[in-house]
């Protein structure tokens, strides 16, 4: 029976430990992040930018950082070249160039802080850890 359960929990782990979960939407995030006292977390990126699609590859699929995103923050995640993401999403928030990550107060919609251009996910982790401390 041991044996079972850990199996069981190993495969769970395995499957749902490295899984990014985000919102469906700007504002959707904003609710939540409101209603579980989280910031929130709004990647903004572009279908034909090779640093977005780097960073996705790269740094929103690493196990570490997507354990802080899944812990401490809400995430979203906007193409900004689909018009039905980016209909909520305040102006403020929409940048010139991608990738860029905004940190959101989700209770006044105010920017904490924002990361422009690639990061590696040690830099990633470090500049969001440092700035929830």
């Amino acid at each position: 029976m041991r044996v079972f359960l850990f199996i069981v929990t190993f495969l769970v782990t395995s499957i749902f430990g490295s899984t990014l979960y985000h919102a469906d939407s700007y504002s959707d995030a904003i609710q939540e992040g409101k209603i579980k006292h989280k910031a929130v977390v709004l990647f903004t990126h572009s279908p034909f930018c090779p640093y977005c699609k780097k960073m996705q590859q790269d740094t929103l699929s690493n196990k570490k950082v997507i354990k802080l995103l899944n812990d401490k923050f809400i995430f979203v995640s906007v193409d900004l070249s689909l018009d039905l993401e980016t209909d909520d999403v305040p102006k403020k928030f929409i940048p010139r160039g991608t990738p860029t990550t905004y940190v959101i107060d989700p209770n006044n919609q105010q920017l904490l802080f924002s990361l422009r251009g690639y990061k590696t996910p040690k830099s990633f982790i470090n500049r969001l850890s440092r700035e929830l401390y």
